[in-house]
């Protein structure tokens, strides 16, 4: 071992042990968190108390938490989302920033008021400005958290994956309906081809259904209807000049022929001057 190697040595072995590094914390940002959440929280219960004094009332009381407090809590954890885009965290701040002031506005006022006391006119006049300050701020606030929801990436793909599958699930049924229909008229052409073959067409069965239906029943295409004759009619005779046409041979035709009589006889075949 050369002497620089071995002097150097010596050296690290008598120096002073040096103090661990200590991890980074935010111990300092989470106290911060909690003070000024704590003062927040105090002003909003003087507030909340000198407003239930006012107007004797708990849900007015209460309705200073929903518009000092509570709201700067939510828009807080909203700020701090992981998934928070940039406008929703400037829309968190919006919200901090307005419970912020209304606490201590409302805890200012209510201050004076618990040192300075009131008359019955300024009493009423406070109540008003009070509840009507609130509820405006309540309303900003449920405004405010809407629009985060609204505009919000993860929503809005939901919402898409959502329509995406309802259309999709939609179609299918469709589909299946679709199919259903096909086969249960695939089956009436398949059956009404055998009434067909089997009666020789389809008027038998466009009669049936048209009784069914309650349809006017009307004579089928191609068959022509024959009217009966009247009773009152008389039958004409035949002429005998017509009958030889309706004969099959000319032989038959000659024996219907009338036969003349001999010239002097009458009518009864025997001569007028012939003695019986």
């Amino acid at each position: 071992m050369s002497d620089t190697n071995k002097v150097n040595r010596l050296l690290d072995l008598v120096k002073r042990p040096q103090q661990a590094k200590r991890k980074p914390s935010n111990f300092a940002l989470y106290w911060a968190w909690i003070f000024y959440n704590s003062v927040a929280l105090l002003f909003d219960t003087i507030a909340a108390a000198t407003v239930y004094g006012l107007v004797n009332n708990f849900l007015y009381a209460a309705l200073t938490f929903a518009a000092g407090f509570l709201p700067l809590l939510m828009h807080e954890f909203l700020f701090t989302r992981a998934y928070a885009s940039g406008m929703q965290k400037v829309l968190a701040v919006i919200g901090a920033g307005l419970s912020v002031i209304t606490i201590l506005s409302v805890g200012v006022l209510a201050g004076v008021v618990n040192v300075l006391g009131f008359t019955a006119l300024s009493a009423k006049t406070l109540e008003i400005v009070l509840i009507v300050t609130l509820v405006l701020v309540s309303g900003a606030h449920g405004l405010i958290a809407a629009i985060y929801f609204y505009v919000d990436d993860g929503i809005k793909s939901k919402q898409v994956r959502a329509e995406s599958v309802a259309y999709h699930e939609r179609r299918i049924e469709d589909i299946n309906r679709a199919k259903e229909i096909l086969a249960l008229a695939e089956q009436g052409a398949k059956d009404e081809d055998e009434i067909a073959s089997q009666y020789g067409g389809m008027e038998i069965l466009n009669e049936i259904l048209g009784q069914l239906r309650g349809e006017a029943i009307s004579a089928a295409p191609g068959v022509e209807t024959q009217a009966a004759p009247a009773q009152s009619q008389a039958i004409k005779p035949i002429a005998t000049n017509a009958i030889p046409h309706l004969l099959t041979n000319e032989s038959e035709a000659a024996e219907l022929q009338p036969v003349p009589l001999p010239q002097g006889f009458g009518g009864n075949g025997h001569h007028p001057n012939e003695i019986k």
